[in-house]
């Protein structure tokens, strides 16, 4: 047999190698973009563009602390109102290991700076951003920090890795969301200088502003919402690809629902280069074609709101490259945080539209929420107990007063020890606080009579044992002690 002429399979003519597929992918994608271009129906979408400008302020005094730093160059001279700077104790190395520099923001005080509650209710504030200027010799710069934040001083939980200028000029910089707290610090990760170098800084504020940026996306630690959202007033015009379906209206016992979900297939490539992002959740898009007429041929433009994104599993090459994303929609409600844009259609969109729809709660980080809920009533009810300064003064003359916190009323002010003064060096009228140390005893505020000639008692501190047990608060500071 001659096997010579027996027909035989050459090798396919196929490359398995990165570039053909890269090369695969790259022509996948132009089909499925100049399909969705040429055959897909259009909408307008109006960007989300991040949470409004806000600022909640700072209505007292913050100190600043360090790890350490040369004598004649602490932090507390960071406000920028000197010609004086601060310069790290740390050289080289141990700057991104041991080095920060910080805020204590102290305990709640009255106006005439006594402590607002007998117990040590922490100030704490929500930073949004700060502003820094460094050294003008570079080897005396960072590049690279992180921001991190902290109830007790000891504690540190990491909120944003922020890139710094590598110049002598004063930039400001915004932080994420986070939650509220007493102390904030910059920690250094990329340092500039060699082994004998130290980190020089001449001016470092903290602030509480926010600038809009879809990077900061706010929600209300109550209802899970986005209240002071802000979009862009111009539309978008894309090309998406979805089927139209009818609205369905559920009728139950606990009342009307719309569930009138939509999804939506578009290219993601080109999405990114219209909008320099993809589509996020929270945007508003409207549909031109399914608008309503009313009984006046008032045309009610349909709005729908982005829910949910995930990859179309139709979208993918032979290669398993995504390129398609499908998005999920619903009704837009005419509520605070779209106004915007509902404002800017009011005479073309039918309030019809907005009826019976319910609003979408957005998913967010439960332990972040648990901290900020946890911090916010911290701030509102520092501790238990009754508060009079509400009462009216016709029924009693005392103010800055919670019952049973052996404080003096009117923020008079008082001394305190382990021991009643004597009768000889006490002055009528004065306050004093009696301390038990190692007995489970509460203050009790003594008041002197020089008529009765003995130190009278007031009350005790009873509120001492509703309070939550305190943690140890700044081992931080020199000598481990608190400015404030």
């Amino acid at each position: 047999m001659d096997f010579s002429k027996i027909p035989t399979l050459s090798d396919p003519q196929y490359s398995l190698t990165t570039d053909g597929l890269q090369a695969s992918n790259d022509y996948i994608n132009m089909l499925m973009f100049e399909h969705i271009n040429r055959g897909g129906a259009p909408i307008k979408l109006f960007k989300l563009l991040g949470l409004k400008e806000r600022e909640t302020g700072i209505t007292q005094e913050y100190v600043y602390i360090s790890s350490s730093s040369l004598p004649c160059h602490e932090p507390l001279l960071l406000r920028g109102n000197t010609h004086q700077y601060f310069m790290s104790k740390e050289i080289g190395a141990e700057i991104v290991t041991k080095c920060y520099i910080g805020i204590d923001c102290g305990y709640i005080k009255l106006k005439n700076g006594r402590k607002f509650y007998s117990n040590d209710a922490p100030y704490q504030i929500h930073v949004r951003s700060f502003s820094l200027q460094q050294s003008v010799e570079q080897k005396s710069r960072i590049t690279k920090c992180k921001i991190e934040r902290s109830n007790n001083g000891i504690d540190w939980n990491s909120v944003q890795i922020i890139n710094i200028h590598d110049d002598e000029l004063l930039h400001t910089y915004y932080v994420k969301e986070s939650c509220l707290s007493r102390y904030w610090r910059i920690k250094p990760i990329i340092f500039n200088g060699n082994d004998n170098d130290r980190w020089k800084v001449n001016k470092m504020v903290f602030s509480t502003h926010s600038n809009t940026a879809i990077t900061d996306i706010n929600i209300d630690h109550g209802i899970l919402e986005n209240r002071k959202r802000q979009y862009a007033t111009d539309s978008i015009d894309m090309k998406v690809v979805y089927e139209p379906r009818d609205v369905e209206t559920v009728f139950t016992g606990f009342g009307l629902f719309n569930m009138n979900k939509q999804e939506m297939v578009i290219h993601f490539d080109s999405t990114v280069e219209k909008l320099n992002r993809p589509i996020v959740i929270g945007d508003i898009i409207e549909m031109p074609f399914e608008g309503q007429y009313d009984s006046e041929m008032k045309l009610a433009k349909k709005l729908m709101e982005v829910v949910d994104i995930s990859w179309a599993t139709e979208g993918y090459t032979p290669g398993y490259k995504p390129l398609l994303q499908k998005i999920v929609l619903e009704p837009v409600t005419a509520s605070e945080e779209n106004k915007d844009v509902v404002n800017i259609l009011k005479d073309t969109v039918g309030s019809k539209l907005f009826n019976n729809v319910t609003e979408y709660l957005n998913v967010a980080n439960t332990q972040l929420i648990t901290n900020s809920i946890e911090n916010e009533s911290k701030e509102k009810v520092p501790q238990k107990g009754i508060n009079n300064q509400t009462i009216d003064s016709k029924y009693i003359n005392q103010n800055h007063l919670l019952y049973g916190d052996a404080l003096p009323p009117n923020g008079e002010d008082y001394t305190e020890g382990y021991s009643l003064p004597a009768l000889k060096d006490s002055t009528d009228g004065e306050y004093f606080r009696l301390l038990y140390k190692d007995l489970d005893i509460p203050a009790r505020l003594y008041k002197f009579s020089c008529v009765k000639k003995k130190w009278i008692f007031m009350e005790e501190d009873s509120r001492s044992h509703q309070d939550v047990i305190k943690q140890p608060t700044n081992d931080t500071l020199k000598n481990g002690q608190s400015p404030r």
